[in-house]
């Protein structure tokens, strides 16, 4: 069975008494009192016309390990403490130091082959520093 992707919908908090909708990390106002569901609709309404379409990422063609990686740690360095941040930074290092050349399609076929027993292997070990398009740590 499929998953369906969750939208953001207006939710009340009785503590406070307030219709919120969350958006990302931001939870957002809409209006007061648990019987202004419809008001908080279509504040809700408002708010997600205001921001407009999401627009979805430009394709990547022959994406290689590195680069996804770094996409990765771009998201990461915004979504997460820096902590997290930077676990997911070594943790990825010697990962793309033995496979960051490889396009992403090469790396799947070797996956699906069982022909990356160094790759669990270097997943135990961590370099500092930026991930580089090389596959260096920079």
């Amino acid at each position: 069975m499929r998953r369906r992707k969750k939208k953001p919908e207006p939710f009340f908090r009785k503590f406070d008494g307030w219709w919120y909708v969350q958006i990302g990390k931001d939870q957002i106002k809409l209006t007061t009192g648990k019987d202004n569901e419809d008001a908080a609709w279509r504040e809700y309404y408002r708010i997600m016309a205001q921001r407009g379409p999401a627009t979805p990422a430009a394709p990547l063609r022959n994406p290689t390990v590195t680069a996804i990686c770094n996409l990765f740690l771009d998201f990461s360095e915004k979504a997460h403490a820096p902590r997290t941040y930077e676990w997911y930074r070594e943790f990825l290092s010697d990962f793309v130091e033995f496979s960051g050349k490889l396009l992403v399609t090469e790396a799947v076929r070797l996956a699906a082959c069982g022909d990356l027993g160094h790759v669990h292997h270097c997943l135990d070990t961590g370099l500092a520093g930026r991930l580089g398009e090389d596959g260096d740590s920079v």
